[in-house]
């Protein structure tokens, strides 16, 4: 969504990796990074009922906040992430996940 049309190429890594139990999940991209008030409103719900915000969401919200919604919905306090990104230069996705046995 940041980076189509606004970059010659747009490109997306995905990388998956098994560390101390969990699962971590990053995801970067060359777009122009996320407006800040979108990154506001993304620490915003992570600091509320992330349960309310999944239901509330509607046909809005099938992207990142919906993601972040149902992991935290799932998984509780043993979900985390962080999004680091200066417009325009991309964003870094970081999620973590436990390991289910």
């Amino acid at each position: 969504k940041y980076s189509v049309g606004l970059v010659d190429v747009a490109d997306v890594s995905i990388t998956i990796a098994e560390q101390a139990e969990q699962v971590q999940f990053q995801i970067r991209d060359n777009g122009v990074g996320i407006p800040d008030d979108v990154m506001k409103e993304l620490r915003r719900h992570a600091e509320s009922s992330f349960a309310q915000d999944v239901l509330a969401i509607g046909e809005n919200g099938i992207g990142l906040k919906n993601v972040l919604a149902r992991g935290r919905l799932f998984y509780g306090s043993r979900f985390g992430f962080e999004i680091r990104g200066a417009r325009p230069q991309g964003t870094e996705i970081t999620m973590v996940i436990p390991v289910q046995e």
